[in-house]
């Protein structure tokens, strides 16, 4: 039914309203306010706003929504320059104009890309591109339209890993953000959050506790703590991992050490006070 209303709505404004009959469409963007604007029609820019869908008494074929702007009473002369408010609540007067942004990885091994445009998530980049420089529109990469202005950008990747920075978009621009790495860089990045991770109270419990009730079965269970579970973190960035498991592994031998050396020692207090 909402169709039928809608067909209908487009036929009366084309056959009976005062709108122009020469229709764009404006390609979807991105204020630098990060506000997303969809893909939508509006009339053909000429010398005058009577025609135009935001204008009373006309109607919006596309939306159904009435004008709400004051005609001007202008003859179309094609000479007449639209203001360039783009605060229309239907449409905005002034041709929007913008250039596109594109992000391209050669690491696919980290997974998924999020990325962030001013603070605001606009995409997520799921290929990766592994040979040259693409084009904006190419396959593998993720583009999108932004207006004239300076944005920061950021991008992260499933291990956490992230590039920034900033750059200058101008009219009908064309620019592409290359989001390189290095295996080296994501073996250290594993190792890294390795480190920060917090070791769990068993292992610090457990060897300490064993030891000050037998020294011997305290090195078994210490030794066995060492090898055993397996520290198995999987991300999908194997050299990620790779650091990572190796980092995390020796941090808990050193941890499984300490521990079993303070209950050895308070054992042997304890024996001499015996």
């Amino acid at each position: 039914m909402k169709y039928i209303i809608l067909i209908l709505t487009f036929l009366t404004s084309l056959c009976f309203g005062q709108t122009n009959p020469k229709h764009v469409y404006v390609q979807p963007y991105t204020k630098k306010d990060g506000t997303r604007v969809e893909g939508h029609y509006r009339t053909s820019p000429n010398s005058t706003n009577t025609d135009n869908f935001s204008t009373k008494p006309n109607t919006n074929p596309y939306t159904g929504k009435p004008g709400s702007i004051e005609p001007d009473n202008k003859t179309n002369d094609n000479s007449y320059s639209y203001p360039n408010s783009g605060n229309s609540q239907y449409g905005s007067y002034s041709t929007p104009t913008y250039g596109k942004l594109s992000f391209y990885t050669n690491y696919g091994a980290g997974g998924a890309v999020d990325l962030y445009i001013d603070g605001g998530y606009v995409g997520t980049l799921t290929n990766y591109f592994p040979n040259g420089t693409p084009n904006c529109t190419d396959n593998n990469i993720f583009y999108t339209n932004l207006r004239p202005g300076t944005y920061s950008y950021k991008a992260v990747d499933k291990t956490g890993f992230y590039w920034a920075g900033s750059i200058a978009i101008g009219s009908n621009d064309c620019k592409t953000v290359p989001l390189f790495d290095l295996k080296e860089n994501r073996f250290n990045l594993g190792t890294t959050n390795a480190k920060k991770r917090r070791v769990r109270i068993i292992n610090y419990v457990l060897p300490f506790v064993s030891t000050v009730v037998f020294p011997p079965l305290g090195l078994g269970v210490s030794s066995l703590m060492a090898v055993s579970p397996r520290i198995n973190t999987r991300t999908g960035d194997p050299n990620y991992d790779k650091g990572f498991r190796k980092a995390a592994r020796k941090k808990k031998a050193i941890r499984i050490g300490i521990s079993f050396g303070a209950g050895f020692a308070t054992w042997f207090a304890i024996s001499k006070i015996i």
